[in-house]
């Protein structure tokens, strides 16, 4: 609680963060990894595949956290995903609402405790050093980034950068559940991905970027994915994805 007042009382400028973020970790690298709205570990390992291994041999280890809802059978994105993917159960974090600006929000007693269930595994499996989220799994890297910065939960001392991808319009920030941690950009490192072609989330990523200090914002051509199908596009991003995180979470 006292550091959490620190934070706030800091206009988010006091950081849990100890020593330099570019310290060497001593160890390999660990990236906690977040699906999309009707996903699962399967699914995004799948999508992200080329990341995970690129990660790998760069001296991260990644491992995919599923959300526990399985989405509604009436989820306009379920089948959609089952046309690819097949017929599996789809998991989310929490039921998706929106905003009367049209921003992305939850209802705040399933955002908090898929947050605590995610903090908890986490925290269980030996703890995170980044973590990296497309779509809604973005939306809830954003949270927990938000509360490790405030020196909140178990990540608070381990957590050293985010990377989000295709995050939706960011209306999470403003509901009473969340607005107090976002109330100043947040100082833990971000890149954040958008696709030029991306209807899903829009201006989702350039709005998510106010929220963080000094975050990185890069672009693809393509849509509401985690990797472009262009393969030379897929290979810069993945290398600019190992930079960013190996440059702050080195071995």
């Amino acid at each position: 609680e006292d550091r959490l007042v620190a934070f706030l009382e800091s206009g988010g400028v006091e950081s849990s963060a100890q020593g330099s973020l570019a310290a060497p970790l001593g160890r390999r690298a660990r990236v906690a990894c977040l699906h999309g709205t009707a996903g699962n570990e399967r699914i995004f390992t799948i999508q992200a595949s080329r990341l995970k291994l690129a990660l790998k041999a760069a001296g991260a280890d990644s491992a995919v956290y599923e959300g526990t809802e399985v989405i509604a059978a009436e989820n306009p994105h379920g089948a959609a995903m089952r046309k690819i993917f097949g017929d599996q159960v789809l998991r989310e974090y929490a039921p998706a609402l929106l905003d009367e600006a049209g921003r992305r929000t939850y209802e705040p007693a399933a955002a908090e405790a898929a947050v605590a269930d995610l903090e908890a595994r986490i925290a269980g499996a030996g703890g995170c050093d980044a973590v990296l989220g497309f779509s809604q799994g973005a939306n809830f890297a954003s949270m927990l980034a938000a509360r490790a910065a405030a020196g909140v939960g178990p990540l608070a001392t381990s957590l050293r950068c985010v990377v989000l991808l295709a995050p939706a319009r960011p209306g999470w920030p403003h509901q009473d559940a969340w607005k107090r941690l976002f109330a100043a950009p947040l100082p833990v490192p971000a890149l954040v991905v958008r696709g030029a072609s991306d209807t899903v989330s829009a201006e989702g990523p350039v709005e998510l970027v106010a929220h963080f200090r000094g975050a990185r914002l890069v672009e693809h051509k393509e849509g509401h994915r985690p990797l472009p199908a262009d393969r030379a596009a897929a290979d810069g991003l993945i290398r600019d994805i190992c930079s960013f995180v190996l440059e702050r979470c080195p071995p």
